[in-house]
Formats: C-alpha cells, sequence, structure tokens
C-alpha cells in the first residue's frame, strides 16, 4: 500500500507499506494501530477540548491518550516519538471522543488537526 500526494505536478508517495489482510472495519483498524501507530487524529478543537476520530468506539471516560508531536502532516508515527500533550477523553462516541488536553506540550494548547494521537491501552 501506498499513499501519494499531489504537490502541482508532483505526485509524491510518502508511505509505503504492508496492506490490511482485508477492508474490514476491523483489519483496517489494527493496520492503522500497528503499521501507522497511532489511534485517532485530532479534528477539531474548542479551548482546551478536542474532537478526535478514531477506528474503533471509545467506552471508557477517563483513558488517557499522548499526541505524536508535528504529526499532523505524517501519514505514519515512529515507534517512539516525542509527545504533544497528554489529553483524557471525557466524552465517548461511535468511532470519536472528546478529550481535554490536561498536560499541556511544548505547543501548550494549540494542537493542529490531524495531530495523531495514541489511545492507552486497558
Amino acid at each position: 500500500w501506498q499513499a501519494h500526494i499531489r504537490k502541482g505536478d508532483d505526485i509524491e508517495s510518502p508511505y509505503s507499506g504492508a496492506k490490511p489482510k482485508s477492508l474490514s472495519g476491523k483489519d483496517i483498524h489494527q493496520w492503522v494501530t500497528k503499521d501507522l501507530n497511532y489511534d485517532g487524529v485530532i479534528l477539531d478543537q474548542k479551548g482546551s477540548y478536542f474532537l478526535v476520530g478514531t477506528y474503533t468506539n471509545l467506552t471508557s471516560p477517563g483513558i488517557q491518550a499522548l499526541a505524536a508531536m508535528d504529526s499532523a502532516s505524517q501519514y505514519k508515527i515512529p515507534e517512539k516519538f516525542e509527545g504533544g500533550g497528554l489529553l483524557e477523553l471525557k466524552v465517548a462516541a461511535p468511532n470519536a471522543g472528546i478529550f481535554e488536553l490536561i498536560v499541556p506540550g511544548k505547543l501548550g494548547q494549540n494542537l493542529p488537526k490531524g495531530t495523531k494521537i495514541v489511545i492507552q491501552k486497558k
């Protein structure tokens, strides 16, 4: 599998890797979390609250997530990355959640849309 982006007349492939077993939701989720190394993406922000899109249903308010610094424009984040802030799930919904930033990173309250997050595994 490859990701392609167009820049003017050029096409770049910033990601190339193994494909998921199938296109089922479960296999896509496993592929994203294992191969691309993240669980969700920041979609919007209001103050210290962030709407995060996820590949699974979040069911446990209180779980924490770590934002990956400078990951908004990346397709894959490294296994070891600098944290951009610690978030806590406040409201759970199917394939989304509202997280509050409880420990800001270097960017303070400003985590850009597209920032990848890694959610605590229970």
